[in-house]
């Protein structure tokens, strides 16, 4: 099996909506390629089947008369799957896969998410934070304004990092707090059900974008993304020597701060505690030639 990456593209229903799939050369003139169809909470459905030689892919079962296309692109080895105006029943995981004699490879996936409003959801907001130091303890809090709390829910946090690292899946039960308040601009009551997930003892390859996705009827709502800055104290304390040289430079070529200056050097030191650890930092050691 292949190793699946899975884009998120979010539509508007009516939108058209075009998807590609590229084959290695390999596998367009030996395997059997296919385009699936997966529904959050259901089995993968096959779409489509391409071969090499077929004059146009063979649509399978119901897609057969569905207003969902696959056809051949200009290159070989290339497919694309187009809707032409996107309905709530194309929300889902679209993906494609190569089979030989031996295995069953996945090639990439794009999962089709509707935008607006959608059965009772609101939105679904993630708050911001300020840079936080390693070390230090956070609790993410993703909230899900709806009319109502009920039924099952599922929360997954993504999280993608920094650099090409692919994003990566955390998932938890969610620990929710349901908070009643009646909104005045609405007839009906909104509710604010919010799910967090605690890092503790935060570290420099914690930082990133961390997403919440709220699984529930057969939906998926996505957080807007928050974001963490680890500040590390080390960097703080080289940003603070470097404007300290600076200021020091510019002084000196200007004129004598005391009479330890007419000497030949500087030496920078700067000593910082962390969790019962002393840091010596030389920051800077310059020689000046002085009439």
């Amino acid at each position: 099996m292949g190793f699946l990456i899975l884009l998120i593209q979010g539509v508007q229903i009516g939108d058209p909506v075009t998807l590609y799939c590229v084959f290695s050369n390999q596998v367009y003139n030996e395997g059997n390629m296919f385009w699936f169809k997966q529904i959050t909470g259901e089995i993968p459905e096959v779409v489509a089947r391409m071969q090499k030689f077929q004059p146009r892919p063979e649509l399978y079962k119901e897609f057969n008369n569905s207003h969902l296309n696959v056809e051949r692109a200009e290159a070989d080895g290339i497919y694309r799957l187009t809707i032409p105006k996107m309905e709530p029943t194309d929300e889902a995981i679209y993906y494609c896969a190569s089979r030989t004699d031996y295995e069953v490879n996945l090639i990439n996936g794009t999962f089709l998410v509707l935008k607006g409003n959608r059965s009772d959801y609101k939105t679904v907001v993630q708050r911001s934070y300020d840079p936080v130091h390693p070390g230090d303890s956070v609790t993410l809090q993703c909230t899900v304004l709806s009319e109502t709390c009920t039924g099952e829910q599922i929360v997954y946090w993504f999280r993608a990092g920094s650099g090409d690292s692919h994003p990566g899946v955390i998932y938890t039960p969610g620990n929710r707090s349901d908070e009643f308040e009646k909104s005045p601009e609405t007839p009906s009551p909104t509710q604010s059900c919010v799910y967090s997930l605690s890092k503790n003892n935060l570290s420099l390859s914690d930082a990133g974008t961390y997403y919440c996705a709220l699984a529930t009827c057969g939906e998926i709502l996505l957080g807007n993304g928050t974001t963490f800055y680890i500040v590390s104290s080390s960097m703080f304390a080289l940003l603070m020597c470097i404007v300290l040289i600076i200021y020091l430079m510019y002084t000196r070529k200007n004129k004598k701060i005391c009479d330890c200056c007419n000497g030949k050097s500087i030496v920078i030191i700067i000593i910082l505690s962390e969790k019962h650890l002393v840091y010596l930092y030389i920051c800077f050691r310059l020689y000046f030639g002085f009439k």
